[in-house]
């Protein structure tokens, strides 16, 4: 079995080369924004952004999106992305996420805070962490969304195990809906919303979908969890 990883000792993935070398998934973004909402007005921040895929998709049904990574190459791919596309209403910045709300212009400015597949990179303290800083710069009554691999599904339990596939290097902290849960719920949030998915590969996605509905044994098959969460 897997032993607990910390995020500060896996910080040298994040290299030029990790993000290079991403595939741009569009079915697996075309999937999120299938069960996403949001409107013209929507002051958005994401957390750990990356090359900005998440931002570029949903910009021109907000008003403003701030991408967060600590990674400068990711951060400065994204700026230039922005630049070339003449998208003006996004801006990409590498800082520290438990620094954003001591800037008092980010106090309660957010309508949502997105966390779309980098929840697994962080242990639980620096989870304890992000889900602190979206408290602060959210508004009152603002959402918390999370997509983020399942610690249910059955691929994640074989590598859990350790039986067959290994776990990806950067993925240290694959977690349950319950795990969630509690997490959000120490935080100050509640579960408004928990949605199971598929996995966003085919033909993995067919496989899934057929097999999630099967009364039981269908939670082994939900592979990802899109959950939303409200500040209380």
């Amino acid at each position: 079995m897997t032993e607990p990883v910390s995020t500060e000792s896996t910080l040298d993935l994040y290299d030029p080369e990790y993000f290079a070398g991403l595939p741009v998934d569009s079915d697996r973004i075309q999937q999120i924004m299938g069960h996403l909402q949001f409107a013209a007005e929507d002051q958005v921040c994401e957390f750990g952004s990356g090359l900005g895929h998440i931002l570029f998709a949903i910009h021109e049904k907000i008003a403003f999106g701030l991408g967060v990574d600590f990674a400068e190459y990711a951060i400065l791919e994204s700026q230039r992305s922005a630049q070339a596309s003449g998208i003006e209403n996004l801006h990409f910045e590498c800082v520290d996420v438990t620094l954003l709300p001591e800037r008092g212009e980010n106090h309660e400015r957010f309508d949502k805070v997105l966390m779309m597949d980098v929840t697994e990179h962080i242990d639980d303290d620096l989870m304890r962490d992000f889900i602190g800083s979206a408290g602060q710069i959210l508004k009152p009554g603002g959402e918390l969304i999370i997509h983020t691999p399942n610690a249910g599904y059955l691929i994640e339990r074989l590598k859990h195990q350790g039986v067959f596939l290994k776990q990806l290097p950067g993925h240290i902290a694959v977690r349950g809906e319950q795990h969630y849960r509690k997490l959000l719920r120490d935080g100050g949030f509640e579960v408004s919303r928990m949605i199971y998915l598929p996995h966003y590969r085919s033909p993995i996605r067919q496989l899934d979908k057929a097999l999630m509905l099967i009364p039981w044994l269908g939670r082994l098959f939900r592979s990802r969890l899109l959950i939303t969460a409200t500040k209380a």
